[in-house]
């Protein structure tokens, strides 16, 4: 009962971007440049959540122009790469959206994104994540980064609050 009650209190969502949004592969191609893979199912919840109003942040470590691309396509503007300070990035951005920590639900699934869910309330991660994350986590998700948790949580709480679906997205 307890962890349907911590989906349904959720007003937010903070991603990391490696093992999270993407499967952590990379592909290299011709010149050292990298691909990433991101899952068309976790896209399209991303759509529905900004759809329906829920405020994301995306932070991962490194450049993102790739993902920061994709994530501005969806409708996400709330992209934290290389912030230093990324606790405090957060922070701050909760408070501009007059968030309380046990609304803002995070999943992370390496060792780095710990300081980022220890700022959520609601630390959740993919069921590949590393050890130390999963230790942290009250709810793993079945699906693996990159290939369905981000679609898993946000169904998740949109369901519990009677709003999946409800709204059309932009495509």
């Amino acid at each position: 009962m307890e962890l349907f009650n911590r989906f349904k209190q959720v007003r937010a969502f903070i991603f990391a971007v490696d093992g999270v949004c993407v499967d952590g592969g990379v592909w290299v191609g011709e010149g050292g440049i990298g691909y990433r893979r991101a899952d068309s199912r976790d896209c399209y919840a991303l759509r529905v959540a900004v759809a329906n109003e829920y405020p994301i942040a995306i932070v991962g470590e490194g450049a993102g122009g790739d993902i920061g691309i994709l994530m501005e396509r969806i409708g996400i503007n709330d992209v934290f790469f290389n912030a230093g300070d990324k606790s405090a990035a957060l922070r701050d951005w909760m408070a501009g959206r007059g968030l309380e920590v046990e609304q803002v639900l995070c999943m992370g699934s390496e060792v780095s994104d710990l300081h980022s869910m220890e700022v959520a309330g609601f630390a959740t991660c993919p069921v590949d994540a590393v050890e130390d994350v999963k230790e942290v986590s009250t709810y793993i998700s079945h699906y693996r980064g990159g290939a369905g948790a981000v679609r898993d949580v946000i169904e998740r709480v949109m369901k519990l609050q009677g709003v999946w679906g409800e709204k059309r997205i932009k495509r």
